[in-house]
């Protein structure tokens, strides 16, 4: 096999570590990617590594990169074209243009207030997105940087700069059609609901599963990992992620045709109970241990596998309704779900 073939693989996916890059070609989608990114760095790095100067050079560049894409995100949902420009206070400015222009005027003074300071900073300590990327300018001469970063601190104030513009995005949406016409409205609603509700049984099966294991492994003395090492698990988990967030779209999809439309769904039926799990018996033995272990991690990974499959419906449904959504809040949703189907394809088939 070519070496580009090995990188870029051209058929399915064979494991769970290929990256998918056809469910992240959005604003929105590399938003939340570049904030998950230096979540996880920002925590590791300085869980894992006294020495992070170098590393965490590229951290202070993301966080910047987060900015950037956060304010093109409001533009382009704003019915403006985001500028061939990396220079932030211009994009700022252009925000408060857009957001007038759009008959949104009165999203500006509350955002400016929660965000100028923190994007203001961002753009003094690294104007041109190169400062933290290379060691010189263009003259050759060393970068001007502050000697002392707080990475959590720095986190911190990125992960409120996303929220705010989130909830700009979010008060943006009515400047949107929506996707559907009257006639499909009831049939829409009941699907986003559907997928509401199973992405929800699977997130309280993924929980209550993980605390009941973590008190398993507890009475025993903390003997034993809960699933690190199964790539279920950890498919399990990354699911679990996917579905929250489309949990949250689905809904605010279904809240705006409900009212559009003025729908009234039936109430749902009660809930099944949560599944229950072994509970290890302590041995002194410890082949007699592990294999109790082993038995236990293959029961929860499929119990959790049965519990996937409604969802997995739920999802295919979904898909296939938003195949054709293509302004930029309906195809958001669109490309979670799909993002979310692959990846629970992938664990229904125990390679995740």
């Amino acid at each position: 096999m070519a070496l580009r073939d090995d990188i870029f693989p051209p058929g399915p996916p064979r494991d769970g570590n290929i990256i998918r890059t056809e469910w992240v070609g959005t604003w929105e989608s590399q938003l939340f990617g570049v904030g998950r990114l230096t979540q996880i760095l920002s925590d590791r790095l300085l869980s894992e590594s006294f020495a992070v100067d170098d590393m965490a050079l590229y951290v202070i560049f993301l966080q910047r990169h987060r900015v950037e894409i956060g304010l093109k995100l409001i533009l382009e949902r704003a019915n403006a074209t985001p500028p061939n420009t990396h220079k932030l206070v211009p994009l700022f400015e252009q925000v408060k243009a857009a957001l007038t222009n759009a008959g949104m005027a009165a999203l500006w003074p509350p955002f400016d207030a929660a965000v100028s300071e923190y994007v203001r900073l961002v753009d003094k300590i690294d104007e041109g997105a190169a400062t933290f990327r290379y060691p010189f300018d263009t003259k050759q001469q060393p970068w001007s940087r502050d000697d002392f970063v707080d990475l959590v601190e720095f986190e911190k104030a990125g992960a409120a700069f996303q929220t705010e513009v989130l909830s700009l995005i979010e008060s943006l949406a009515v400047l949107e059609p929506l996707p559907i016409e009257q006639q499909d409205a009831v049939t829409v609603a009941t699907e986003l609901r559907d997928l509401a509700v199973w992405c929800r049984r699977m997130i309280a099966v993924t929980d209550n599963t993980f605390d009941q294991l973590k008190t398993n492994f507890g009475a025993l003395g903390g003997r034993g990992q809960i699933g690190g090492s199964d790539p279920r698990m950890r498919g399990a988990i990354e699911v679990r992620q996917n579905a929250e967030d489309v949990t949250a779209r689905a809904d605010r999809m279904r809240a705006r045709i409900e009212t559009a439309f003025s729908v009234a769904l039936p109430p749902l039926p009660a809930e099944q109970p949560l599944p229950t799990i072994p509970t290890l018996r302590f041995s002194i033995v410890p082949a007699d241990m592990n294999a109790q272990i082993t038995a236990l991690m293959e029961a929860v990974a499929n119990g959790m596998i049965d519990w996937l499959q409604p969802l997995q419906q739920a999802v295919g449904a979904m898909q296939t309704r938003t195949a054709d959504w293509s302004t930029p809040y309906a195809r958001q949703l669109r490309d979670e779900v799909g993002r979310l189907r692959s990846r629970q394809s992938q664990l229904s088939a125990g390679s995740p």
